[in-house]
């Protein structure tokens, strides 16, 4: 599948593409959210073999190498960088991304560990409109934003993806540390993902402000364009998978060492 997004070419025959800024964005939707089909499936029948994190992983890492096999953003935005861009980018990431928050639905119905079992996909997204879930997912994203600012210098494959990922593993965390602040019981199952989702729409627009449409190409020549219009669509997409559960582990043993120490404290 990642021969197939890697086929895909610019309109002057080079290979720095998204799923729609390329010379045939039709072949690329369809290429593209083929190919994130596909990693869901896999990761959805790993799952129901050998747990939910194996599902997770297992798709993440598919959806990386399909992610390899794009192109640039910071050579995109030189040679075509205008506000439709943008908006195309942003397009893609929500399409993306809306499909791999389903996908992750799935592979947690499918797992052989998981415990209770997931609900219908209907009430876990309902469960994400609550003001502790909207809460969670505006700070989850603000987190990744941030990282990806810091981290991504340059949008070669491997930085780009690397921002993604650690971006995804702060907002995991973040999210569901302020969602559990503003209300009892369990977040949202889908809430720390969908904080990386709503990440990867807004990073792309964030270039509207910063540096401005007009100014995308001397920004990226004089390397100050902002970290987050370097995560291709597909970085972020594999990142849900491979660094949302590392944050939502990291906060759960969180919780938990803080939960034990109340009682010792009593005594």
């Amino acid at each position: 599948m990642g021969r197939l997004v890697g086929s895909l070419h610019a309109g002057d025959g080079g290979h720095d593409v998204t799923l729609l800024v390329n010379a045939a964005p039709a072949m690329g939707l369809i290429f593209g959210l083929g190919s994130v089909i596909v990693a869901l499936a896999y990761g959805a029948l790993a799952g129901r073999m050998l747990g939910e994190r194996t599902g997770t992983l297992s798709g993440g890492l598919l959806l990386a190498w399909i992610a390899w096999n794009t192109g640039d953003l910071g050579m995109i935005l030189r040679f075509d960088g205008s506000a439709a861009t943008l908006v195309k980018i942003a397009v893609e990431a929500a399409l993306v991304g809306g499909l791999v928050l389903a996908g992750t639905a799935l592979i947690a119905r499918m797992a052989s560990d998981t415990e209770p079992k997931a609900t219908r996909l209907g009430d876990e997204l309902k469960a994400l409109c609550t003001p502790a879930s909207l809460a969670g997912m505006a700070a989850g994203a603000a987190a990744a934003l941030a990282i990806a600012w810091v981290v991504a210098f340059d949008g070669m494959r491997g930085q780009a993806l690397m921002a993604a990922v650690i971006g995804a593993i702060g907002a995991g965390a973040v999210s569901r540390l302020v969602a559990m602040s503003l209300a009892d019981g369990h977040p949202a199952r889908l809430m720390p993902y969908a904080s990386v989702l709503l990440a990867a729409v807004v990073g792309p627009l964030i270039g509207l402000a910063v540096p401005g449409a007009a100014n995308l190409s001397s920004a990226v020549i004089d390397g100050t364009i902002a970290g987050p219009l370097l995560v291709e669509p597909l970085d972020w997409a594999a990142a849900m998978l491979l660094g949302v559960p590392i944050g939502i582990g990291w906060t759960a043993a969180i919780t938990h060492s803080a939960g034990e120490s109340k009682p010792a404290e009593a005594r």
